[in-house]
């Protein structure tokens, strides 16, 4: 309901879309907070739950309970590393999401630093720890350097980590995105050469280097695997979560209508303007530019 109208929040460096349709967005986006916030709340109940029943004590101790290297249950590694990044993600997330602040970070390095932390979380590392269970259990086969396998996602998720970092901080100094850093702001030779920005792109370099070892070793353990002799039969053994208690039933939260038609709603509230802004506020009338010089274009008249 939250999440899906906040496509806008992208375009606000965008100058045909209203301030007005920005603010709405702004707080659409602060909005996923709150589902957020109740997930991050339930995962850590249910794994502090699950821990303590493992024999985990005190305010903290429990955490060392939890299945971080035990093979058997790789999954789990994969699933909670996702997690970790994603808390960044969000936080990273909030920034971007302020009108304000995304007007420091719009279209520099920053950006990338902030979505390498969400979709190199929890999404890429869920496809990659999913598709080696799966093809383990689909084939028979046991799965290739068990050890290796769980080492990935910690590796890959301090690669992110330093990589992100790199790249906000570099932002956060106006490096730019989508340019040939190497060639014109890294290079001394260059009359565009940045000192600052050549720590903080070597930082991101250096945690590109562990996310690209991590990758490497996930190739191994996958393709080592696949090309494995079956041990047992083909098989998929999923394992199922179950409720602490039951719940009192409260009809509104057990059907998926009014929430749908809720966010119809808000769908239409939040993209109709800024569509109808973004075609009647063209910039036909405004003077050409160069891309090298902010200064418009004159045109004589015959």
């Amino acid at each position: 309901m939250f999440s899906i109208p906040i496509g806008v929040h992208h375009q606000f460096g965008e100058p045909s879309i209203g301030r007005g349709i920005k603010l709405t967005q702004s707080l659409l986006t602060f909005a996923v907070a709150i589902p957020s916030f109740i997930t991050a709340f339930t995962i850590a109940a249910s794994l502090e739950h699950a821990a303590w029943l493992r024999g985990g004590r005190g305010l903290y101790q429990w955490v060392w309970k939890l299945p971080f290297f035990r093979k058997d249950v790789f999954l789990f590694g994969y699933l909670i590393n996702g997690l970790i990044l994603f808390i960044f993600g969000g936080l990273t997330g909030l920034v971007n999401a302020s009108y304000s602040l995304n007007n420091t970070v719009h279209n520099t390095a920053f950006i990338p630093g902030h979505f390498h932390l969400t979709v190199a979380g929890p999404v890429f590392l869920a496809i990659l720890g999913m598709s080696i269970f799966l093809v383990s259990q689909l084939t028979g086969k046991k799965i290739y350097l068990p050890a290796i396998n769980t080492i990935i996602p910690y590796l890959w998720t301090v690669g992110v980590l330093i990589f992100s970092a790199g790249l906000m901080w570099g932002g956060l100094m106006g490096e730019p995105r989508r340019t040939n850093m190497g060639l014109t702001y890294l290079n001394p030779a260059s009359e565009q050469y940045h000192p600052y920005w050549v720590i903080s792109s070597m930082l991101g370099l250096a945690g590109g280097g562990i996310m690209f070892t991590a990758g490497a070793l996930y190739f191994v353990v996958f393709f080592g695997t696949f090309l494995r002799k079956r041990s047992a039969a083909p098989m998929i053994d999923f394992p199922v979560s179950e409720s602490l208690h039951e719940e009192k039933r409260i009809p509104l939260f057990d059907t998926f209508r009014p929430w749908l038609l809720v966010m119809g709603f808000i769908i239409l509230m939040a993209y109709l303007p800024a569509i109808s802004d973004a075609l009647n506020n063209t910039g036909r009338k405004a003077p050409p530019y160069l891309p090298t010089d902010p200064t418009p274009i004159v045109t004589k008249k015959p």
